[in-house]
């Protein structure tokens, strides 16, 4: 039997390794529960060591041995191909509002441009998908119908530079690309080269929303993020039960409750004044409770 305290020593080296913020513990903690099983588990899917995942007709099996079915890879690739395409198109939109005065003028260039980013992206997701034969199909997500309804040009910086970036790029993206690299390197290489390609446009937009956030004191502006922040939360919330089908719903808890901690912690640093704790069980309605 795997001996709890060595694997928390282990997975605290592990944080250290990835450059993860101290308060991912707290969510870590949650999810081990005191169950050694729990923390190798959590282990052998953020460090496998050398082990190679394959794929073998309708089957992935991961480095450390678990095994899902291709179609829930597939809709993995699907809603990620779906949010992406979304993004592209509320974003065109955006930059096509307004008379481009002032700081306008800039937004709308950058905001264009972030559209056919998200649009590139979209295509690599979709060059994968070939690759493996899976075919779209419509998805659909509230959070995006709220996003697409954002008309004041400080609050769509701040979802573009903080919020989505820190829940859907952040938490789900950035893992589901550590997790498949060893998996199916040859399509997640394609993939990280588009991403790796996108970091000035991206470090521009958090920028300016930290910019942003740190001079305001706007009571508007904090409901704002809340609410798409719950929208954030309902959309991962929904997915709950295709993880739980797959044997990973704990994996789904824990990057579910990273996405909402994780826009929480930066707002705050940024002078937002939140009572995180109670934000994100407010937020969450403890949807990612384990």
């Amino acid at each position: 039997m795997p001996k709890l305290g060595d694997s928390l020593e282990l997975i605290s080296k592990a944080i250290v390794k990835f450059g993860l913020p101290e308060w991912v513990s707290k969510y870590v903690d949650s999810y081990i529960g005191n169950d050694a099983t729990n923390a190798k588990r959590l282990l052998s899917f953020a460090n496998p060591g050398r082990k190679k995942g394959s794929i073998a007709g309708n089957k992935i099996t991961m480095p450390n041995g678990v095994v899902f079915d291709i179609s829930f890879i597939a809709e993995v690739l699907r809603l990620f191909y779906y949010g992406e395409m979304r993004v592209s198109s509320i974003y065109q939109k955006w930059a096509g509002q307004g008379y481009g005065i002032g700081n306008e003028a800039i937004y709308k260039e950058k905001t264009a441009e972030y559209a056919m980013l998200a649009e590139k992206h979209a295509k690599a997701i979709k060059s994968i998908m070939d690759g493996l034969h899976i075919k779209n199909m419509e998805e659909s997500a509230e959070v995006f119908d709220y996003l697409d309804g954002i008309r004041e040009w400080d609050k769509r910086i701040v979802a573009i530079g903080i919020i989505m970036k820190d829940s859907y790029a952040y938490a789900f993206g950035a893992t589901f690309y550590r997790a498949f690299y060893r998996v199916m390197p040859e399509f997640m290489r394609a993939f990280g080269k588009v991403l790796s390609s996108d970091k000035e446009l991206l470090d521009w937009f958090s920028n300016e929303a930290k910019r942003i956030v740190s001079e305001s004191r706007s009571e508007e502006l904090k409901e704002f993020a809340l609410t798409l922040l719950a929208y954030v939360s309902k959309s991962i919330e929904n997915e709950l039960g295709l993880a739980k089908e797959n044997g990973i719903e704990r994996e789904a808890k824990l990057l579910g409750s990273i996405a909402i901690a994780a826009p929480l912690h930066e707002l705050s640093e940024l002078g937002m004044e939140l009572d995180i704790e109670n934000e994100f069980r407010h937020i969450t309605k403890g949807a990612f409770d384990f």
